[in-house]
């Protein structure tokens, strides 16, 4: 098992040094190194194999099973963080209301193919928007760092539409009351036009075919049934 984490106030010193090591005679262990400053990891083989692409580099005689050490020097270790924790069966996903955080977890969990893990993350993600208000600055952010197609983006895009037809005072970005959120969602849709095209479109379909009667509101993506927002692997839909 993985040693536990250190409290909140040790967290800067055990990023400077060694996170999350993990001793035991059961199995190999295999050192993966992580970012730039090579935050270093220790863990079971028999853990990383649960995940293909790992599996993958310790089973086909590549320099990383000869080693029993893998570098993954393009990623972020917060991410890794939580994609072992998953692997050794921690299952609640625990970020706070850091949307930036679960979205690069999420990016990170789909680049090494683990599906149940992006499904935990994209529904901690609905339950931050239904708590806090997302801010069209970090929208954007987010959409911008997901590929072409990703659910990340369909939540970002639903979102805001259902935020700014529920309060759309907040929107405002001209007049005597400009909204806290007029100004960034200017920004976005001068930084962000493929975004803002997504966000029209959603819109003007909304406004012609779900909201006739001009009373209705949109679905909240935060409460609506999360099998939309999964990934489902050879078409199978949530259970």
């Amino acid at each position: 098992m993985a040693e536990k984490r250190p409290a909140e106030d040790e967290v800067d010193d055990v990023k400077a040094k060694k996170r999350w090591q993990v001793f035991a005679h059961a199995t190999s262990i295999i050192k993966v190194y992580v970012g730039k400053d090579k935050v270093d990891y220790q863990v079971h083989e028999s853990v990383l194999v649960q995940c293909s692409w790992f599996k993958k580099c310790l089973s086909s005689g590549m320099r990383e099973q000869q080693e029993k050490k893998i570098d993954l020097e393009e990623d972020d270790a917060d991410d890794i963080d939580i994609l072992l924790r998953w692997l050794y069966g921690e299952k609640e996903v625990n970020v706070e209301r850091d949307i930036l955080r679960v979205a690069s977890a999420y990016n990170t969990a789909d680049k090494y193919r683990l599906p149940e893990l992006q499904n935990a993350l994209i529904d901690t993600a609905r339950k931050i928007c239904v708590a806090h208000r997302l801010n069209p600055r970090e929208a954007m952010i987010v959409w911008g760092g997901a590929p072409e197609g990703s659910k990340l983006r369909t939540l970002m895009v639903n979102q805001l539409h259902y935020d700014i037809c529920t309060s759309s005072e907040e929107y405002k970005s001209e007049g005597e009351k400009v909204g806290p959120y007029g100004r960034e969602l200017i920004t976005l849709m001068e930084e962000k036009p493929d975004m803002a095209h997504a966000l029209y479109w959603k819109m003007h379909k909304w406004a012609n075919t779900g909201n006739r009667n001009r009373q209705q509101t949109p679905v909240n993506p935060g409460t609506a049934g999360a099998c939309f927002y999964h990934v489902h692997v050879d078409g199978k839909r949530c259970a």
